[in-house]
This record gives structure tokens, C-alpha cells and sequence, in this order.
């Protein structure tokens, strides 16, 4: 994309301007700094104007602070440094090469002893094959034994260098990439070691999941891995915030747009935004993004930043390694974004006693000390849901509501694990109150689900799941619900729901086990009086002896609001087709044709060809038909078909129903309102769920952005003293002042006022937007109030339900299939 914009030579040109714009005496010093960070602006900047805003605002920053900037990159810190976090990290240590050779040597001998290493060994001619930056075995130990290397970064810099190389310039499925390929599990399994007894994190390269490429042409195509692809990207600059959208197709829907290339205002009449296909990009999906470093303050040492479990915003002090710490003997500050210290509320109370005492009883002793689950509602608003326009127009006229009020919850768990949070559940639920008219008074809904496999002791992950879900039902039939609706659908491959990039061993249920897992909990429910019973959709609507979808129980993000459209409007052109062939059938002319015996007879071969169009279209309306109602037994047809995975729950009600009245405050959140707010903000900024480690920095990360919502992020701070800026320079770039200083020493251009709409227009909400609409694609809604833009195909039974603009993310429950599906506790 922007990268390709910004060759070696032009961020070499930037990097001497900044070194310049600093004029410092030590520029040799100061180069190791602005190689490092020009490096991770480059890695992270989302395009071509935020890098060099950035690389512009750091030399500020630099200039500012240079005294404060190290004079010695070889030199090691006895205390803990101050880190200044506007000046950028501190340079990487350098460390013995004697102890490098130490360590490292044996890592190489290993290597160099595997079979594997034979065609490693030989240096290639770059000019030959095009490389240009070639890397062998022999030549690693050359710098190695030469004391070229000053830390051992710079050693898995060029194994890695020789893999990559080697994968290059073979095809795929080779014998040498597949042995190449054993020598870099090799390499892992050998540095990784090492680099810890160097007080290292590890040796690993480890890169983020790729994000799927979502094509603006035709619905559920995407752009696959290392698949060319043409991109535009629209961007619009306003007191150095970057507002971009990118616009992304296929090459076969790029062909088929039209050749005066597309418009991309909302309103087709407005031709401002139109964008030629000539002014497409044609690019590749092979971008892989690194998981970024942090450098100790104190010894100088470059960990992953999720090895670190360091997030800047939590920890603003700076990092400081684990090796450091014990040596030094400095506490690590308290997180004071913790799950434990968001509001509790009756509901999360509920559910959390619930589901510890259930821990304690179950496991006792068995459970570590300091294990426990944190439940909290993290979002709790007032919605309404309007009737689609076929039911709206056929059955508001008889009574039905045109839109039905209800409170959306989002309920998520956490483990508290050695003082760490995971979130590892996570639901959405729609609760329709008693003041709710018919028929969705005193139901509940839960609109989806989602967890990762992390709950420890895994030998009662399931049923803690399972108690988290009753505690829920539990909750509600308490304050007066009377029945819950659950859509039983497992995910297509690679979808997402909640959490971003599930762990690859996780399994994704097959329908039947998760339906049987389901009807292991609400059998559950009914020993213990939560549920009275609980039946599939076709049996319910037989029982209740359902005649008009009037009666159907109507949610947002429902399959059966859909479906009730289709079925309307299949009725109203079966009825068209009737009455267009009975009018055909009574106005044709008959024809008159001369018989045998000299008489006029009457030919009915065009009128027999009508009927039997009539009879046909009549056949068709008495097919399947028990109630009298078509649109009825057009449903009844596909309650058959799909009823095995909706469930319908009577919740057991002890005495009369009471007004229902929820106990708890509304609670807003932006990031939380929804499944595609938090999913767009996973991954634009990698909160991946894929391995422990990554679903502790992320719960980490996303608690953080709770606490913080109603703060501002983003804050313009005056150039003179560093205060809060009230002005802004209609003419400098990037220049701020805030009013005393603007009053005292004045400026040479005009000031304008920094407003509140300012400071939104770079506000995350805004960013999340932007995302959703990149990760979604032009074919969904520009607002849906469930929140639902990314809507992928269902497979319910053996038709497909084809993904639809109004059809919403469908339930999803990920479990090991194995340990937590119907396999009983040892």
C-alpha cells in the first residue's frame, strides 16, 4: 500500500532530516534512536501522512528534550532509568561478544549438524537470483566469531534472513522449503533458551494473524492470502488527524466495475467523489505485521511487548524487564484498569457468586489461590426495533407494533489467573420487559456468544460455561421474564463474533454437538427449577397453535423477521401470478377453426394451457396448508426445515408475573454496543485471542479503553509549556498553544479556537467506524442499532441460508470439542 511509496532511499532522506532538525553534537548517538523509532513508525503509521506527521512531531519532541537523551548507547544503567516517553525508547544495549559467542555458538553447532543445514551452507549468487540481501549458515558464524553482532537480536535478525530467503525463492510444497522449514522449528526450539539466559523474552519472530481482506464487489467475496488486489484509499487531513478509508476489490470485481470507475458519496446524484479505475492501485495481500518491541529502561534489553505484558497507556513510566526487577528489586505498579475495578451491577453480582461458589464447591482446595471469576455488564442501554416494511405494511394495519422497545446487555466473564485477567465469555442479550407489547412481553434473547478455551482447570470449563448461562436465566426469571430464545448455529470457517482470532486448536462444534450441549445446560436448568421446559420452534408453534405471524415472537437480528419478509412476498406474487392467469384465461378470444363435418368449432388449446397454469398456481397455494393462513404455512415449512437449532425456553415461574423492573443503571459504550465496534477495534489494533499470551495483553488493552471511553484520548498540548493548548495555528503545522502562553509571548500567525468538534474528529469512535466499514464492505447498512454490518453465511440444516444486508451474526459458542461437549468431569 503506502509503504511501497516510500522507498529505502526516501526513509533514509527522512531520517537525516530529523537528525538535522535535532542538531545535536552527538549525532552519531542519536542516529541508533531515529533508525529505531523511524522503524516502528514505519511498521505502524497507517499511511503515508501519518508517517511523516509523526516523524515530524518526534524531531519536535526530540529538540525539546535533547538533553535528556543518552550520550552513551554502550553503556548499562545500575538504577532505573526515567524514561520520556516524548523523546521516544532508549537505544538498544549492546552486550559482550564474548558472552554472545558463549551462547550463541552452540545454537549454530546445532543447527550446522542437522542434515537439513547442507543447502544452507553454500553463499548464492545474488545477482543470479535477484537478491538482494543473501544469508547463509557459514556466513552467520563469520559474524559471529568476528564480533559483528553487538546483541543477539542481531543474530536471529540473519537466521531469519536465510529462512525467509530460502522460502522466497522455492515453491511451497519443495523438498528444500520443507526442510528449510524443519530447521527453523529447529532454530526456535534451540534460541529460545538461549535468548532467556541472555535475560531475554525469547527468540521468536512473531507476527500477528493476517486479516482477511474483505472485497467491496460482490457479497462474501474476499481477497484471499498473497492475492493481487486493486485498492483506493480516500483520505482527508484536518489539523494533522487522518481520517482514511480504503476501497478495496478483487480482480474479478474490479474487471466487472464499470470503466468510469465508481462513486463513492451515498448519493448517487453527487458526482464529487467519483473515482476513476485508473486511480486504483493494484497491490498484494502479503502484508504481515511483527509484534512490536519495547526496550528496557534499565538494562536496555528489547522484549516483545506482549511478552512484557507492557501496555504504554496502563504503564506510561515505562517498561521495565522481569530480570531487572528481581535484580533491582523494583514492585511493578498496580494496573488500575482491571476488570474488578469496573462497576459492579445486581446482574454481574448475581452471576458472579453464583459461578465462584460453584468453583469453590466443585474443585475446593484444587483451585489456586487468587483464581477467581469477575463478571461484569459492560454495556446496558434502551433500544427499539422497527418492523420490517412487508410485515409493517400487512399486519400493523391489524394491530401489530410497528416497533418494540427492549434493553440490550453485554455480559462478559473474566479469570483472574496469578493477578492477570482473561476474558474468556463474552454475550449479548436483548431483554423485551413486561410493558413490551405482544408478542415479545417478558422474553429474553440472546443474540450471540463467544468464548475462548482459556478457563482453568479445564476439567470444569463446561460447566462453568453452562453456569454462567443459568445464572443468567436464573437472574431474569426473577425479576419476572418468562421465556428465553436461543439460535443454535455454529460459525462458518474464519468468521469472527466477539473475540478477534480464536486459538487454532479451539474447535468449532458441529451442529448436532452444540445443540446437544445446549440441551445438556437447560436440562440442567430443570433440576434445579430454573426452566420448566424447553421445546424446538416448529413443536412451539404447533402447541401454541401459531395462525399468524403476528404471534411469532419478533427480535432484532432474528432469523425468522427475514424469513417472514420472504414468505410475505412469495405469498403476494403466488397470488399476483393466480389472478394474472385467471385473467389471461378469461380474456383470451376463443378461435374458431372449420370441423370435419363443416361446423364452427371452438379451439381450447390456449384455454386448457391456462387452466392448467391456474391449477398449478392453486396447487401451490394448498401445498403444506393446516392453517388457512399462506404466509403461516409458508412459515410452518421452514420451522420443519430449521428446528433443530432454534430453541424456545419456558422459564419456571413461581406464582403471579409481576411489572418487571431492572434493578441496574444504563451503562453506555461505544466499544461495547455491538459485536463490530469491539471486533473493528480488535483488529485495528491486534487484540488477538489466538494464545494466552495474546488474550492477556488484549484483555489488558480492551479493559483499558473501557475505563478510559468518556476521557479524552486525544489531547492537544501547548509547544511552549506543555499545558493543556486551547489554540491552534491556522498556518504552522502542528502548532499549539494554550492561552497563557498565547496571552505572555504571543504569535506570528493567526490562532484559532480549539473546539470540542476538534478534538472529535479523531475521536476512537470515529476510528471504529471507519474500521467497520472497511471490515464489512459497501453491501451492509450505514447504521444498524444491533450493531450487525459483518454478516457472514449460515449453514442451518442442508439448505444455505444466504447472508443478507438485515440478516445479523448468528450465535456462536467455540469449544473443545473433545473436553467440553458432553464429556463428563473425571
Amino acid at each position: 500500500m503506502w509503504r511501497q511509496q516510500v522507498p529505502p532511499e526516501m526513509r533514509r532522506r527522512y531520517r537525516k532530516k530529523m537528525l538535522d532538525y535535532v542538531a545535536s553534537n552527538n549525532k552519531a548517538v542519536l542516529l541508533m534512536h531515529i533508525i529505531q523509532y523511524e522503524q516502528e513508525v514505519y511498521e505502524k503509521a497507517t499511511d503515508l501522512e501519518d508517517y511523516r506527521t509523526r516523524l515530524y512531531k518526534h524531531a519536535k519532541a526530540i529538540s525539546r528534550n535533547k538533553e535528556k537523551i543518552r550520550h552513551s548507547s554502550r553503556r548499562k544503567s545500575d538504577t532505573p532509568a526515567e524514561l520520556d516517553v516524548r523523546g521516544g525508547p532508549p537505544e538498544e544495549c549492546v552486550m559482550d561478544a564474548a558472552e554472545l559467542r558463549r551462547v550463541l555458538v552452540p545454537v549454530w553447532e546445532r543447527l550446522s549438524k542437522a542434515p537439513e543445514s547442507v543447502a544452507l551452507r553454500v553463499p548464492v549468487d545474488p545477482a543470479l537470483l535477484g537478491m538482494r540481501s543473501p544469508m547463509d549458515i557459514l556466513t552467520v558464524l563469520g559474524k559471529l566469531e568476528g564480533g559483528e553482532y553487538q546483541n543477539p537480536w542481531e543474530f536471529c535478525d540473519d537466521m531469519y534472513l536465510m529462512f525467509d530467503n530460502a522460502w522466497l525463492l522455492n515453491r511451497k510444497n519443495s523438498k528444500f522449503v520443507k526442510s528449510t522449514t524443519k530447521m527453523w522449528e529447529l532454530f526456535i526450539e534451540q534460541i529460545n533458551p538461549a535468548m532467556r539466559s541472555l535475560g531475554y523474552c525469547c527468540g521468536e519472530r512473531l507476527s500477528f494473524t493476517p486479516l482477511a481482506l474483505i472485497c467491496y464487489g460482490q457479497a462474501m467475496c474476499r481477497i484471499a492470502r498473497d492475492q493481487n488486489y486493486y485498492c483506493y484509499e480516500h483520505s482527508s487531513t484536518q489539523f494533522a488527524t487522518i481520517n482514511s478509508v480504503k476501497y478495496a476489490y478483487c480482480k474479478k470485481c474490479f474487471d466487472n466495475l464499470p470503466e468510469e470507475g465508481i462513486n463513492l458519496s451515498n448519493n448517487p446524484a453527487d458526482t464529487s467523489n467519483f473515482i476513476a479505475k485508473s486511480r486504483f492501485q493494484e497491490l498484494r495481500n502479503d502484508k504481515i505485521d511483527y509484534e512490536p518491541f519495547d526496550i528496557c529502561k534499565t538494562c536496555h534489553r528489547r522484549w516483545h511487548r506482549i511478552c512484557a505484558m507492557h501496555y504504554r497507556k496502563v504503564t506510561p513510566e515505562g517498561f521495565i524487564c522481569e530480570g531487572c526487577r528481581a535484580e533491582k528489586q523494583v514492585v511493578k505498579a498496580e494496573n488500575k484498569f482491571t476488570a474488578k475495578k469496573l462497576p459492579h451491577c445486581a446482574l454481574s453480582r448475581h452471576i458472579e457468586e453464583r459461578v465462584n461458589k460453584f468453583m469453590a464447591k466443585k474443585c475446593g482446595s484444587s483451585v489456586p489461590e487468587g483464581t477467581e471469576v469477575v463478571i461484569r455488564v459492560l454495556f446496558s442501554a434502551e433500544k427499539e426495533f422497527e418492523v420490517k416494511p412487508l410485515m409493517k405494511r400487512k399486519y400493523c394495519p391489524e394491530g401489530f407494533p410497528e416497533k418494540f422497545p427492549y434493553r440490550s446487555k453485554a455480559i462478559f466473564a473474566f479469570e483472574v489467573v496469578d493477578g492477570v485477567e482473561i476474558c474468556f465469555f463474552g454475550f449479548h442479550v436483548q431483554e423485551y420487559g413486561s410493558r413490551c407489547p405482544a408478542p415479545n412481553a417478558r422474553r429474553v434473547y440472546i443474540a450471540y456468544l463467544d468464548s475462548v478455551h482459556f478457563f482453568q482447570p479445564r476439567h470444569i470449563r463446561t460447566d462453568v460455561y453452562h453456569e454462567i448461562l443459568l445464572g443468567y436465566l436464573e437472574y431474569v426469571r426473577n425479576l419476572g421474564y418468562s421465556s428465553a430464545h436461543i439460535w443454535t448455529c455454529p460459525p462458518s470457517e474464519g468468521d469472527e463474533y466477539i473475540f478477534h482470532c480464536h486459538p487454532p486448536e479451539q474447535k468449532i462444534p458441529k451442529p448436532k454437538r452444540l445443540q446437544d450441549w445446549y440441551k445438556e445446560m437447560l436440562d440442567k436448568g430443570i433440576l434445579e427449577k430454573t426452566v420448566s421446559e424447553y421445546k424446538d420452534i416448529w413443536r412451539q408453534a404447533n402447541d401454541d397453535n401459531l395462525t399468524t405471524p403476528k404471534d411469532l415472537p419478533y427480535f432484532e437480528g432474528d432469523f425468522w423477521p427475514n424469513i417472514i419478509e420472504d414468505c410475505i412476498r412469495d405469498a403476494e406474487n403466488e397470488e399476483k401470478a393466480r389472478k394474472k392467469a385467471k385473467a389471461e384465461a378469461q380474456n383470451d378470444d376463443d378461435d374458431i377453426l372449420p370441423s370435419n363435418n363443416g361446423e364452427m368449432k371452438k379451439s381450447t388449446t390456449k384455454k386448457k394451457k391456462n387452466n392448467l397454469k391456474s391449477k398449478k398456481c392453486s396447487s401451490k397455494k394448498k401445498a403444506g396448508a393446516s392453517t388457512g393462513n399462506e404466509v403461516t404455512d409458508k412459515l410452518f415449512s421452514n420451522f420443519e426445515e430449521h428446528k433443530e437449532v432454534f430453541f424456545t425456553i419456558k422459564l419456571h415461574i413461581d406464582g403471579p408475573l409481576k411489572d418487571i423492573k431492572d434493578p441496574d443503571p444504563l451503562m453506555s459504550s461505544e466499544l461495547m454496543d455491538g459485536r463490530d465496534a469491539f471486533l473493528a477495534r480488535a483488529r485495528e489494533e491486534h487484540w488477538e485471542f489466538s494464545s494466552l499470551r495474546r488474550a492477556k495483553y488484549s484483555t489488558m488493552c480492551f479493559l483499558h479503553a473501557l475505563h478510559t471511553e468518556d476521557s479524552d484520548e486525544f489531547i492537544l498540548s501547548c509547544n511552549k509549556c506543555n499545558a493543556l493548548a486551547t489554540l491552534h495555528c491556522v498556518k504552522c503545522d502542528d502548532f499549539d498553544l494554550c492561552t497563557a502562553c498565547f496571552e505572555s509571548q504571543g504569535h506570528e500567525h493567526p490562532m484559532e479556537k480549539i473546539t470540542a468538534n476538534l478534538m472529535e474528529d479523531d475521536h476512537p469512535a470515529q476510528r471504529v467506524h471507519q474500521a467497520v466499514q472497511q471490515v464489512a464492505g459497501p453491501h451492509l447498512p450505514q447504521k444498524d442499532s444491533d450493531g450487525c454490518e459483518d454478516r457472514p453465511t449460515r449453514e442451518v440444516g442442508p439448505p444455505k441460508v444466504k447472508r443478507d444486508p438485515e440478516l445479523p451474526t448468528r450465535l456462536f459458542l467455540q469449544m473443545d470439542c473433545h473436553l467440553e461437549i458432553g464429556t463428563p468431569e473425571p
